[in-house]
């Protein structure tokens, strides 16, 4: 592809096809059957370990299924871990720099505008700070990675690699604001959709660049430890 090197070690046939499957099971059918057994236990779990549960699963499944691709991934990370870092240090500014920027935009637009899914998890957090935060920071970052970068950007790399960019990152956006839907106005949905974009194309930037799913990880990782530290010192 005109020189460009390929993002990282590919996955197998098997991986992708059942990457995709689990990624539209997890979207669409996974959170639905968590709480209807939640509902036939008597609701045993409130809603912030019900959270923790989905990470865990997804968690678990991600790391079934793409087993072999993390198996690679780790034997070439001595070779990459160096680049990784400077690209996740520099992915982490970025990512901050353009959120600060239409943060300022998106509030002219909708006064009093907010991150509704980020609201919900805040106040999960509230509620069971560490168990969420381990989850948030931790488990949530490996899954959503390879599923949403290793699965839909890199598959989609082979074939065309603005196509790539585009579709992993609306793919991103979209999954953060869909539970939503009916809930909240649409213009403030469509809002909230735009302020993830920065993230899904810098995570695919770094995943590119660096050329392990380790990259796009670190700052996942970064981007969301910084939020469970803000609700320690939120007044």
């Amino acid at each position: 592809m005109d020189g460009i090197k390929p993002p990282g070690p590919d996955m197998t046939p098997w991986e992708r096809s059942w990457g995709i499957r689990y990624l539209l099971f997890q979207l669409i059918f996974l959170p639905q059957i968590l709480v209807l057994l939640n509902d036939l236990t008597g609701r045993l779990l409130s809603t912030p370990w019900l959270n923790v549960v989905f990470f865990t699963v997804n968690f678990g499944a991600v790391g079934w299924i793409f087993r072999a691709f993390w198996q690679k991934t780790l034997q070439e990370l001595p070779q990459t871990w160096k680049k990784s870092l400077a690209l996740a240090a520099l992915g982490l500014g970025a990512y901050y720099l353009t959120a600060l920027a239409l943060d300022w935009v998106l509030t002219r637009l909708y006064p009093g505008f907010g991150n509704v899914n980020d609201a919900s998890v805040y106040q999960s957090v509230q509620l069971e700070y560490l168990p969420m935060a381990l989850g948030t920071v931790f488990l949530v970052p490996v899954a959503e990675e390879s599923l949403y970068r290793g699965v839909v950007f890199r598959g989609l790399w082979r074939w065309s690699r603005p196509w790539a960019y585009a579709i992993s990152a609306v793919v991103f956006c979209a999954v953060h604001v869909l539970s939503y839907v009916g809930r909240y106005e649409p213009a403030l949905l469509a809002l909230n959709f735009l302020q993830y974009l920065p993230a899904g194309l810098i995570l695919a930037w770094a995943y590119e660049k660096s050329g392990s799913i380790a990259c796009p990880i670190l700052i996942h990782m970064g981007v969301n430890a910084w939020g469970m530290i803000s609700v320690l010192t939120a007044p």
